[in-house]
């Protein structure tokens, strides 16, 4: 985050940086996908334990029905171009993020529902993104 709003600065003050840092953070920056999957390969546990089915099965249900409001809020009602909510719409779909695990245990929750419900939520959303794609024709 913090790399990105130093960029914003930098291409809203028209600094462009030298040849040889943006040939460096290329090479870099090339190697973000693997670590994305190797973080996702990393983090991914599921362990369903009779007594949390019911309380993951609620979270995913109001997790995916509020997608599906917020999808059809951004597609019919926003004044935005067709690319804009379209993109809008598949975002509502995204995974939960792998922070939310680290902040269950910050607040004294039930780390492994939280991770358990982390992990399903990446397989469900890769599902229903990809999905979307298709049927909207994206990309």
């Amino acid at each position: 985050m913090d790399t990105y709003l130093i960029m914003l600065v930098l291409s809203l003050l028209h600094i462009t940086l030298p040849t040889g840092v943006t040939a460096f953070t290329g090479i870099v920056g090339q190697a973000n996908g693997f670590l994305a999957m190797l973080m996702i390969g990393i983090g991914f546990e599921l362990r369903l334990e009779k007594s949390q089915v019911s309380g993951i099965l609620k979270a995913v249900i109001i997790r995916y029905g509020m997608a599906i409001l917020f999808a059809a809020f951004f597609y019919f009602l926003l004044p935005l171009p067709l690319e804009v909510r379209l993109v809008l719409v598949i975002i509502a779909f995204a995974p939960i993020s792998a922070v939310c695990t680290a902040f269950t245990q910050k607040c004294g929750g039930n780390v492994a529902m939280s991770s358990t419900l982390n992990s399903l939520s990446i397989l469900i959303s890769i599902v229903l993104m990809t999905s979307l794609m298709a049927v909207l024709k994206i990309a």
